[in-house]
């Protein structure tokens, strides 16, 4: 009998929690555009600066505005072993920072950025809101 109360109200917690989409994923994606290593934003197919998507699933949607940088990070892109400037909009606060072979992520507590370098030399910002979060930008 405790059981099955148990399972109604885990059921009734996840039934509250699917309807609210707020947690968020919004990716854009930069290419170089000299050899200085600066990079320009390449718009998604419908012409938005970015696509957004649920975190736990969801149709991706165009995302219509572009965040102001906080910094211009340098990274050596290891696919082409060049450097490129990137635009990025950090929060405030030290992040917890991971390195993969393909890129490097940036881990507040629940806020994630992850810069991943892809094999035709552009890079791709994605910024994480984590669970039941809205994306932020100031």
């Amino acid at each position: 009998m405790c059981i099955r109360y148990h399972i109604l109200g885990l059921t009734l917690l996840l039934s509250l929690g699917a309807g609210q989409a707020s947690a968020e994923v919004v990716r854009f994606r930069y290419a170089p555009k000299d050899m200085c290593g600066n990079t320009a934003l390449i718009p998604g197919p419908n012409g938005a600066p970015g696509e957004r998507s649920a975190w736990l699933g969801g149709p991706v949607e165009p995302f219509p505005r572009q965040p102001a940088p906080t910094h211009w990070v340098r990274f050596r892109h290891p696919a082409r072993n060049q450097n490129v400037i990137v635009p990025i909009t950090f929060p405030e606060g030290t992040p917890r920072l991971e390195t993969r072979a393909d890129r490097i992520l940036y881990n507040w507590s629940g806020y994630q950025i992850q810069v991943r370098f892809l094999s035709d030399g552009s890079v791709e910002v994605q910024y994480n809101s984590g669970v039941l979060r809205p994306i932020w930008f100031q």
